[in-house]
């Protein structure tokens, strides 16, 4: 494996390790603020997409599969409804971008282009 692939899968682990930290300090009770203080991460960009992605991972958990209401689940993570809200419709964008990639994917497949 060279040097570049091992960088990335590193950055991949410790980016996961983050994100489940993250998730756990919650369910501990922490506030969803006081658990991302708990990563280590140097690059700014990088630590902001860690906390969005693990946002949007927790309205996943609570909201869409345990079906706890958005009001509640600001509560719980002791953040503000709007950033809850913003973090939603960052959710829908990712979903519509996703299925639009799909979309050409099966299309240039069904036309036999790579």
């Amino acid at each position: 494996m060279d040097k570049e692939t091992n960088e990335t899968n590193n950055n991949r682990g410790s980016r996961e390790e983050s994100i489940v930290r993250i998730m756990q300090a919650v369910r501990k009770g922490l506030s969803f603020d006081q658990a991302c203080a708990l990563i280590l991460v140097e690059d700014a960009e990088s630590r902001e997409a860690i906390i969005a992605e693990a946002l949007m991972l927790l309205i996943e958990e609570l909201h869409f599969s345990e079906g706890m209401p958005l009001k509640q689940l600001a509560m719980k993570l002791r953040i503000s409804m709007s950033r809850v809200l913003r973090a939603k419709e960052n959710m829908a964008k990712e979903r519509e971008e996703d299925m639009r990639v799909k979309s050409r994917k099966a299309l240039a497949g069904r036309l036999g282009i790579s």
